[in-house]
């Protein structure tokens, strides 16, 4: 993988995860805002602890997977895979591109 596709990985997702946390702040003053009801922000708390606990869970699993991966599946030909990789267990990549 090249260091320009390195660091547009490293921004892209840097800049997601910003984005959701600024769309839970706007979730947040909309709430504020609209004078909503208890069961609204237990709801919403509850989802956003769902989320949270299957984004963990699937990361701990290896379901993480990079989206170099996930376009050129984990075939040793390509030079990104030369590179050392947050996924502990590329089995699950098979699907992506059968041999």
């Amino acid at each position: 993988m090249t260091r320009r596709r390195r660091v547009f990985e490293a921004v892209h997702k840097s800049v997601g995860y910003g984005v959701l946390v600024l769309a839970a702040v706007t979730i947040i003053f909309g709430l504020l805002h609209a004078n909503a009801p208890n069961w609204m922000w237990v709801v919403l708390v509850l989802w956003w602890v769902t989320l949270g606990a299957l984004v963990v869970m699937m990361e701990r699993r290896g379901m993480a997977v990079t989206s170099y991966h996930a376009i050129w599946g984990d075939d040793p030909a390509h030079p990104g895979n030369a590179q050392p990789t947050a996924v502990p267990n590329k089995d699950h990549l098979d699907h992506l591109h059968p041999h």
